[in-house]
């Protein structure tokens, strides 16, 4: 499920997914992605952190509280600077990697199919520097990253 408030993001990660022979559902925040939940199963929930009515945060709490359906993973997308911190601290809500916008298209394939390509992130940045545009996967670090 992809849940993204940009119409135009939203849409071209509709159709790459769909591309690859996915399912994939939509939703345009956090409240219409709720109620897609209690209609659809997904495997992954792509999530965009900012966005009105319902954000990326509260989502992911409110998500992680349903007491019926299995915890989806959810990775996490924004353009904020400091999304790695945001994507550790909403680790306990399941969590299980991130994106910083804009990302590669081919990035983004790799981090939902789980495909050989993905990048995995090992070591913390250095608190004086920013994270670079980076993803996590797998084990959860969040670091420079290097292709694997």
């Amino acid at each position: 499920m992809i849940v993204d408030d940009d119409p135009a993001i939203r849409a071209l990660l509709v159709d790459v997914l769909r591309a690859e022979g996915y399912a994939v559902d939509a939703a345009s925040d956090g409240l219409d992605a709720l109620k897609e939940l209690a209609r659809v199963h997904p495997d992954l929930i792509v999530l965009d952190l900012m966005m009105p009515a319902m954000d990326g945060r509260a989502f992911a709490a409110a998500c992680h509280g349903r007491t019926h359906g299995p915890k989806v993973p959810i990775l996490l997308t924004s353009a904020s600077p400091k999304l790695w911190q945001v994507a550790e601290q909403l680790r306990r809500f399941n969590v299980r990697g991130f994106m910083s916008k804009p990302f590669d298209i081919e990035t983004f394939v790799a981090q939902c199919t789980g495909s050989p390509r993905q990048y995995q992130c090992w070591r913390p940045p250095d608190s004086r520097e920013e994270m670079p545009g980076a993803s996590a996967r797998g084990r959860w670090s969040v670091a420079h990253c290097i292709r694997t």
